[in-house]
């Protein structure tokens, strides 16, 4: 490919990328589990609000943002947060002649007893090249800026974890402040400060599982040093094969959960939170309210 053609496909990439979007207006429909309206769910963006007419029809205007996220809530319903790109509007405008953007129906769960909303993440890991980028890429934890940098990573998805009961990612790491000299012998291991724990907590996690092929990256060292950090924090966590020792009378488990939401955890999720927690029982599989 010749210089010309580079420079002319990097011109395309820029125009496509950076949609030039004013003030927009949205329109979608809120939903029953039945499929029937939710007349007067509060839909919220920015500054803006608007309730759903006895269709569960909305509409509202919004000023251009790097991201436009849709909260959604009803009386008796668990909350949801919808989230769309500025390029997901701009082609919608492009291939429809209506200036409103159209929005997916979104369906609220019903509250009823004994149900609750339940997040289940992947695998988490702040280390590597969040600390140790590739050349000209930035530095995403700095030293001495540990524990506000960590919280940042997680900002974006911050508004879906808090809206569950009840949350849970697999912590893909070990937990250490520095990096031990001894390691397993293999191609990739992973170690991450003591502060992500704090951000995963303050994100809206409840709950860790440690049983993955990186909780021995650093050996006995490094698993001594990742159940000590989790004793300190307010995280209950399994998985790593050990006694850990999470009682929920440890300092910090009271101020478990997130303290602005209600938790309704029924027995069953309880006594994964209790002493059982260390038996490994707990497992992730999905999102929802059950």
């Amino acid at each position: 490919m010749n210089p010309t053609h580079r420079l002319t496909i990097f011109a395309l990439l820029l125009i496509i990328a950076q949609p030039c979007l004013g003030q927009v207006t949205i329109s979608g429909r809120v939903l029953s589990e039945s499929g029937g309206a939710v007349p007067g769910a509060v839909v919220q963006i920015g500054r803006a609000e608007a309730a759903a007419d006895t269709a569960g029809r909305f509409t509202l205007s919004a000023d251009p943002a790097e991201i436009y996220m849709l909260s959604y809530s009803a009386e008796n319903h668990f909350p949801m947060v919808h989230s769309y790109s500025p390029l997901e509007f701009a082609w919608q405008q492009e291939i429809s002649s209506e200036v409103t953007i159209v929005v997916p129906d979104v369906t609220l769960v019903e509250r009823t007893q004994g149900r609750v909303m339940l997040a289940f993440g992947g695998d988490a890991m702040m280390g590597r090249r969040f600390s140790k980028p590739a050349e000209g890429e930035p530095v995403l934890i700095r030293d001495g800026h540990k524990a506000e940098d960590t919280i940042a990573l997680l900002r974006h998805i911050r508004p879906y974890l808090e809206l569950a009961d009840f949350a849970s990612v697999n912590l893909e790491t070990q937990v250490m402040a520095d990096k031990p000299a001894q390691n397993a012998p293999k191609s990739y291991v992973f170690f991450t400060p003591p502060e992500s724990l704090s951000a995963l907590k303050t994100a809206g996690i409840d709950y860790v599982t440690l049983g993955n092929n990186h909780i021995y990256d650093y050996l006995a060292a490094g698993l001594e040093s990742t159940i000590e950090a989790l004793n300190a924090s307010s995280l209950a966590g399994s998985g790593a094969g050990v006694e850990m020792g999470l009682s929920p009378d440890r300092p910090g488990a009271k101020a478990a959960g997130n303290q602005h939401r209600p938790r309704h955890i029924p027995a069953a999720i309880d006594d994964t939170t209790s002493d059982h927690r260390d038996t490994g029982r707990c497992s992730v599989g999905g999102l929802g309210a059950m």
